[in-house]
């Protein structure tokens, strides 16, 4: 008789990271919640990552090997593509879940029928994994502006999230020309489709390490101008156009035209130029 698939496919993408890994993927099999699948997506490791995860000789946890990509977005597209369950949560290799973080969004997603995403409020860690502290902006903006999601208010991390994955098909999953920024874009285009649950308990953990690819300042910089410019050209609200329009400058010329660094002249000069990316 055959397996009927897991409910829930875990997806976690991963390159050279197994001293913190194998904590990431305790937190997994510590879950309550039980009909998971857990896909490790190794992006060419070179540090034993194929070996620990073969070794761990658990039939719910599949090991794919792809060609390195240097890519979160590209990696998480491929465990989606390997994905059997109905939904896919997303793990970050450096990232940890509390036991019942599954179970909650599950159960928050059947009683919400009409929902097709959720994601739970972050707690930051060290990497010795010392508690930091909740995370503060992690704030639910369920029936928020979409304004909200392009100004980076909400906290939501790819580990605090749980979607149909239908949906996150029908979405084509994550934009891979937006390495750093990718996460929001996904959240952004979910939301235009489906309001999430938002589950208040901090049930993932966040690791805060100079490791990651959100301290990397200047890929930031480059992948949330191109977002801004996918999020203006997607919409037909002028607010939202003349909202990443100011996303725009302030990225471009940071801290000094707040402190007074730039002459009038030149922000009005730049303000012509951005003007027609967002109209």
């Amino acid at each position: 008789m055959a397996t009927p698939p897991p409910l829930l496919s875990v997806v976690i993408p991963t390159y050279n990271r197994l001293r913190l890994l194998r904590e990431t993927i305790e937190s997994v099999r510590a879950q309550t919640y039980a009909h998971w699948e857990l896909i490790v997506v190794d992006d060419g490791s070179t540090d034993g990552t194929a070996e620990y995860v073969a070794g761990l000789g658990d039939p719910k946890i599949r090991l794919v090997g792809a060609e390195r990509s240097g890519s979160p977005a590209v990696a998480r597209n491929i465990g989606i593509g390997h994905a059997r369950g109905e939904y896919v949560a997303f793990l970050d290799h450096d990232d940890i879940w509390m036991p019942g973080k599954l179970e909650a969004q599950v159960a928050a997603l059947a009683n919400r029928p009409e929902a097709d995403w959720c994601y739970t409020r972050l707690w930051q860690i060290d990497p010795a994994g010392r508690s930091l502290g909740q995370y503060d902006d992690s704030v639910p903006f369920g029936g928020a502006a979409l304004l909200d999601a392009i100004g980076l208010k909400p906290g939501i991390t790819t580990s605090a999230v749980v979607v149909r994955r239908a949906l996150l098909e029908r979405m084509g999953g994550f934009d891979p020309y937006l390495t750093g920024c990718e996460d929001l874009d996904l959240w952004i285009r979910l939301r235009r489709e489906s309001e999430p649950v938002a589950i208040i308990e901090p049930l993932t953990r966040i690791r805060v390490h100079d490791g990651s690819l959100s301290r990397d300042h200047l890929l930031m910089q480059r992948s949330c101008l191109r977002l801004y410019r996918k999020v203006a050209a997607g919409s037909s609200s002028r607010r939202v156009r003349r909202e990443c329009r100011k996303l725009l400058i302030h990225r471009w010329h940071g801290p000094r035209a707040h402190r007074g660094g730039v002459p009038d002249r030149s922000l009005r000069a730049l303000h012509r130029r951005v003007r027609p990316l967002t109209e």
